[in-house]
Protein backbone atom coordinates (compact mmCIF):
# COMPACT_ATOMS: atom_id res chain seq x y z
CA UNK A 1 0.00 0.00 0.00
CA UNK A 2 1.30 3.62 -0.61
CA UNK A 3 1.56 5.96 1.87
CA UNK A 4 -1.40 8.98 1.88
CA UNK A 5 0.29 12.36 1.96
CA UNK A 6 -1.22 15.08 4.15
CA UNK A 7 -2.80 17.86 1.62
CA UNK A 8 -1.93 21.44 3.16
CA UNK A 9 -5.67 23.49 4.20
CA UNK A 10 -4.17 26.91 5.14
CA UNK A 11 -0.97 28.53 5.53
CA UNK A 12 -0.76 31.38 7.36
CA UNK A 13 2.49 33.86 6.86
CA UNK A 14 3.27 36.19 10.06
CA UNK A 15 5.60 39.43 9.80
CA UNK A 16 8.76 38.95 11.37
CA UNK A 17 9.98 42.39 12.62
CA UNK A 18 13.42 43.04 11.90
CA UNK A 19 15.17 42.57 15.07
CA UNK A 20 13.57 38.98 15.37
CA UNK A 21 14.71 38.12 12.19
CA UNK A 22 18.01 35.91 12.71
CA UNK A 23 16.33 34.61 15.66
CA UNK A 24 13.49 33.11 13.24
CA UNK A 25 15.69 31.95 10.26
CA UNK A 26 18.24 30.13 13.42
CA UNK A 27 15.42 28.60 14.52
CA UNK A 28 14.05 27.55 11.02
CA UNK A 29 16.99 26.12 10.15
CA UNK A 30 17.08 23.84 13.72
CA UNK A 31 13.91 22.88 12.35
CA UNK A 32 14.72 22.18 9.03
CA UNK A 33 17.65 19.94 10.43
CA UNK A 34 15.46 18.00 12.82
CA UNK A 35 13.08 16.72 10.00
CA UNK A 36 15.86 15.49 8.01
CA UNK A 37 17.35 13.73 10.74
CA UNK A 38 13.93 12.03 11.67
CA UNK A 39 13.54 11.48 8.13
CA UNK A 40 17.13 9.78 7.38
CA UNK A 41 16.73 7.79 10.36
CA UNK A 42 13.44 6.01 9.21
CA UNK A 43 15.18 5.16 5.97
CA UNK A 44 15.72 2.26 4.79
CA UNK A 45 18.91 2.98 3.67
CA UNK A 46 22.73 2.62 3.78
CA UNK A 47 25.11 4.99 5.17
CA UNK A 48 26.78 5.57 1.67
CA UNK A 49 23.11 6.27 0.07
CA UNK A 50 22.06 8.78 2.94
CA UNK A 51 25.45 11.02 2.48
CA UNK A 52 24.19 11.04 -1.57
CA UNK A 53 20.99 11.93 -0.11
CA UNK A 54 22.42 14.71 2.18
CA UNK A 55 24.37 15.75 -0.47
CA UNK A 56 22.02 16.41 -3.06
CA UNK A 57 20.18 18.60 -0.26
CA UNK A 58 23.08 20.78 0.07
CA UNK A 59 23.26 20.78 -3.84
CA UNK A 60 19.50 21.90 -4.27
CA UNK A 61 20.15 24.61 -1.58
CA UNK A 62 23.40 26.25 -3.06
CA UNK A 63 22.43 29.13 -5.53
CA UNK A 64 22.03 28.26 -9.37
Amino acid sequence: MSKRKSKIKNVIIHKVPAENYDKILSELAKTHTNIIKRRLSELNATPEQKVLIIDGIIAKLKPA
